[in-house]
């Protein structure tokens, strides 16, 4: 059969026809089968237009806009619909080639293969790598030299002593119980440590070796850092930190009580009368001095100090109760008197019990090295947080 009028789907090829003679009057034909707008009308060989001529919007019926004639030859052609297997729309392939844009700006900036990246490096999600070692919350030492953890200042927890462990580059030291982001115990960050007592209403060592002993002293919270601090006033009270191999520089913190007088520190407190060091206080000056000339800080004695920051090595330093000192000794090459290989008494003497009143003490720590302005200017400036 010829029509008249041309299709606008000629695209769409697959199609299924019906044909009917009209009665007369009719304006609906039902029992059809299409896809609305994938239908083609025709009356006596004239294509009608959609919505115009003829409406078909249910897909099993059409109703026609004027009622045809007895025996008009009216064909209906139902155009089939068809979808392209494995393939993406336009809004999935916009997507795709965003992230692909994006990737390759990213492997412009940071190669997969080495690189360096300079800014704020900000990841959501999980990071993985094939080499990067995720410390367990507990290990040991072969586990965590397995896991690669074994490089210098790698941190862990320890399964058998329950401390933190840090390794110094050929072996693992115990860090002590202390979180890490608190009182660093290697501050100068070169192994130069050998013991930090923080006297947070403990006596440990928080490199874990040399546990401090007390003789009547007690814990005071007028601290300097963390919650506590050690009260050592009494002519026989004192703490004790002993059995360090070799010291060649000592920081405290100092708190004035009073103005009476006392020790401070005195080095090698197992062979006291072996010729030891020793810095001690008097009355006066304030609520209580020390002073370059007396036998507390002769030159030989005693090496380099420091008092809050500055080089103390001559006259007199005057220190006024309730205050906070920072107070540093350090070896040198004029230093003969000092062979500080027994230890360290805070608080008292070594060879009696007398001049036990300086006050309280903090945050004290030992090095196997001497030290120098730049580490005094560090260790002074110190905050915790």
């Amino acid at each position: 059969m010829s029509y008249l009028g041309r299709s606008a789907k000629l695209s769409l090829k697959a199609q299924e026809k019906v044909s009917f003679l009209a009665t007369a009057g009719q304006t609906v034909k039902t029992g059809l089968s299409y896809t609305p707008s994938f239908i083609e009308v025709y009356v006596n060989g004239v294509l009608l237009t959609d919505t115009t001529d003829f409406t078909a919007t249910n897909g099993n019926s059409i109703t026609f806009t004027v009622a045809l004639l007895l025996n008009d030859e009216v064909t209906v052609i139902s155009l089939k619909t068809f979808t392209v297997a494995d393939h993406y729309n336009k809004t999935e392939a916009d997507t795709l080639l965003a992230a692909k844009a994006t990737t390759t700006e990213v492997a412009t900036k940071l190669p997969l293969a080495g690189g360096t990246m300079t800014g704020n490096l900000i990841l959501n999600g999980t990071v993985s790598a094939s080499k990067m070692f995720t410390p367990p919350l507990y290990a040991t030492d072969t586990a965590a030299n397995t896991g690669g953890a074994n490089v210098n200042g790698g941190i862990y927890h320890n399964t058998t002593d329950k401390v933190l462990k840090s390794f110094n580059g050929s072996t693992w030291r115990s860090s002590g119980s202390a979180q890490v982001f608190t009182s660093t115990y290697d501050f100068l960050q070169d192994n130069s440590a050998t013991s930090l007592h923080r006297l947070n209403n403990t006596l440990n060592d928080t490199g874990g070796i040399y546990t401090a002993t007390s003789t009547g002293a007690s814990f005071t919270t007028t601290n300097k850092f963390g919650s506590h601090a050690i009260n050592t006033m009494g002519d026989s009270t004192y703490i004790d930190i002993a059995g360090i191999p070799q010291i060649y520089a000592v920081s405290l913190w100092y708190y004035c009580v009073g103005s009476d007088n006392g020790y401070i520190v005195d080095f090698r407190h197992d062979a006291p009368n072996n010729g030891r060091s020793y810095l001690y206080t008097q009355s006066g000056g304030g609520s209580q001095n020390i002073n370059w000339t007396n036998d507390t800080t002769t030159s030989g004695s005693t090496g380099n100090m420091w008092i809050n920051g500055t080089v103390f090595n001559t006259g007199q330093y005057n220190f006024t109760a309730g205050n906070w000192y920072h107070i540093v000794m350090s070896a040198n090459s004029t230093d003969t008197h000092r062979t500080w290989d027994q230890g360290i008494r805070i608080g008292n003497r070594c060879d009696g019990t007398t001049a036990g009143n300086a006050g309280y003490f903090d945050q004290i720590r030992t090095f196997n090295r001497a030290l120098i302005q730049a580490d005094v200017t560090a260790l002074y400036a110190e905050t915790e947080t």
